[in-house]
């Protein structure tokens, strides 16, 4: 083997071990039975609520694109802390409305933005993660010629797309939800909705230890 050869392979491998060294640790995905507790259909995508049997304070917002098969499923994973400053943002969306109605105002404004565990889902193997991303929460007050004003709440991921070796994971597609949609979707996220989301998956595990 030729020295050049050598030196490139070494800088190669080199780079390879700084790569590995430098990729956010892994992180713990959720387990056991899922079960789904709540769902909103927007025109392109399905979103879904999902609790699970081994973490009951943990929910996924898992998200699919109606119209293609690729990229596959996705789900920001949220524990207590990350449930209450989502709806923390849908409250300030309620006062932003609010004060939007009052003075007739046409405004695209980011409430926040948080970070996210990300996981995907490919080929129904369980749930795998995917790193973090910042996903924005913006506020939309529309107002029509006629005076006719409508509201909407965007959930915008970052644009870079997650990266591990071997694989991709994109989960771009920003989520429109209108008014009575972003009501919806809050509720979904207070604790006695998760609850009954628990209570359903646990009760699908109970049944699956019964085949032993």
């Amino acid at each position: 083997m030729r020295k050049s050869t050598k030196a490139l392979i070494a800088v190669l491998f080199a780079t390879f071990l700084f790569r590995c060294s430098t990729l956010a640790p892994w992180q713990s995905v959720p387990s056991g039975q899922q079960a789904e507790y709540g769902r909103i259909e927007t025109d392109n995508m399905l979103i879904q609520f999902l609790a699970f049997s081994d973490d009951p304070g943990i929910c996924a917002i898992a998200i699919q694109n109606k119209a293609v098969d690729y990229p596959a499923r996705y789900a920001f994973i949220l524990d207590e802390a990350g449930r209450e400053a989502l709806r923390g943002a849908f409250d300030k969306y309620e006062r932003w409305k609010g004060i939007a109605q009052e003075n007739q105002t046409e405004i695209s404004k980011t409430i926040t933005t948080l970070d996210l565990q990300q996981v995907y889902n490919r080929d129904g193997g369980g749930w795998h993660d995917a790193g973090d991303r910042e996903v924005s929460i913006v506020f939309r007050s529309r107002v029509e010629d006629n005076g006719t004003q409508s509201f909407s709440l965007a959930l915008k991921p970052s644009p870079r797309y997650s990266r591990r070796w071997f694989y991709r994971v994109y989960g771009g597609d920003s989520l429109v939800l209108s008014d009575d949609q972003a009501i919806t979707f809050s509720d979904f996220l207070s604790e006695n909705a998760l609850k009954a989301g628990y209570e359903k998956a646990k009760k699908k595990q109970d049944v699956i230890n019964m085949f032993n």
